[in-house]
């Protein structure tokens, strides 16, 4: 492969699931909210029902409504999580397909094998993937000894 072309299509790679990452995230944060919504109309709707005396209908009427506000939030974002992930999944076709990267250089985008620096890649999390994007390798508060080298092979049996 020309070696001025694949730091190109990297970083762009790269620039893509940075993109992805941030959707699936926003998504994320949009069911927190819901949930913390639901929590706070039951708290609201408890206390509104103790003052004034009525009974448990109010507390019954905010868990109602509570739970209809969480579940449009909930809903909302797994939809905008759902669009981040279409968009990885459009990536990893995109780097697969790409007649101008090598078999380890694809690997290497998607976060499948072991990092330009050489270390070995433990179980794909947000943190980690975001440091090797920002920083092109570990950091050097990753824990390396936790860190194991996976065998996609396993996966297929």
């Amino acid at each position: 492969m020309n070696s001025e072309l694949f730091p190109r299509l990297r970083s762009r790679y790269k620039d893509g699931y940075i993109v992805a990452l941030a959707i699936v995230s926003v998504g994320t944060a949009v069911k927190v909210i819901g949930v913390l919504a639901w929590l706070s109309i039951i708290a609201v709707s408890f206390v509104l029902t103790v003052d004034s005396g009525r009974g448990g209908v109010g507390f019954f009427l905010g868990l109602v409504v509570g739970g209809i506000v969480a579940a449009l939030f909930f809903v909302i974002g797994t939809l905008v999580a759902a669009q981040g992930q279409i968009l990885r999944a459009s990536l990893d076709s995109a780097v697969n397909n790409s007649p101008h990267i090598s078999n380890e250089e694809k690997a290497e985008i998607m976060f499948l094998s072991s990092a330009p620096s050489g270390e070995n890649i433990s179980t794909p999390n947000a943190e980690t993937n975001l440091k090797r994007l920002f920083w092109g390798g570990a950091g050097e508060e990753d824990d390396k000894s936790n860190s194991k080298k996976r065998d996609w092979g396993d996966d297929v049996n």
